[in-house]
């Protein structure tokens, strides 16, 4: 910070260290959420829960080819290993996905340690926030929601759930941690 002096007062200038910040720009985004989408891209949306909600697994979305036989399928092993509620979506499905995530303002923590979806069991270690996770060949960007926020702010992700089959499955994860959910019903599962 520099000083101007004049005769009646003392007036701080703050100096712009960076064009980014002094243009009201929104800052750079992770490097694992501008990196390409490959099959190793993989995203996790996770809350454990209090002893009222008795939801506890994690949705994860992983990239698959338009031939895999897994691609728009839901997956829940119910086992102690139990990764979650997984699912297969293509890369561009991905990229949309990612895309929404990166307009985001949730304060993206990037590391370039590539991390692997611990069994849900395992992942207990953010209470107090909805925890998402994205992966990729770059590293693992992490974000939180608050809890105050989080139906309001997972809304918008609804939208870019390709089939109506896996925007319920993301529907059922929110309504089993108590958000309201206008048009869900829960015994209405698509089948595709």
């Amino acid at each position: 910070m520099q000083r101007l002096w004049s005769k009646c007062c003392c007036i701080p200038i703050i100096t712009c260290l960076t064009a980014v910040a002094c243009l009201g720009q929104p800052p750079k985004h992770t490097v694992v959420l501008n990196s390409p989408v490959d099959r190793t891209t993989a995203v996790s949306f996770f809350w454990f829960g209090d002893i009222e909600s008795h939801w506890r697994h994690p949705m994860n979305f992983y990239v698959a080819d338009a031939s895999d036989p897994r691609l728009h399928t839901v997956f829940l092993d119910h086992g102690p290993a139990s990764k979650g509620v997984e699912t297969w979506i293509t890369a561009r499905e991905m990229q949309t996905l990612i895309d929404k995530l990166a307009q985001s303002n949730y304060g993206w923590q990037d590391s370039k340690t590539v991390e692997h979806f611990k069994p849900w069991q395992k992942r207990t270690d953010g209470h107090d926030t909805f925890d998402i996770t994205v992966i990729s060949a770059k590293g693992t960007a992490r974000a939180g929601i608050r809890l105050a926020r989080m139906c309001d702010e997972l809304l918008q992700f609804d939208s870019v759930m390709p089939t109506p089959r896996l925007r319920w499955q993301f529907q059922t994860l929110r309504w089993d941690d108590g958000c309201a959910i206008a048009g869900y019903d829960n015994e209405a599962m698509p089948k595709e």
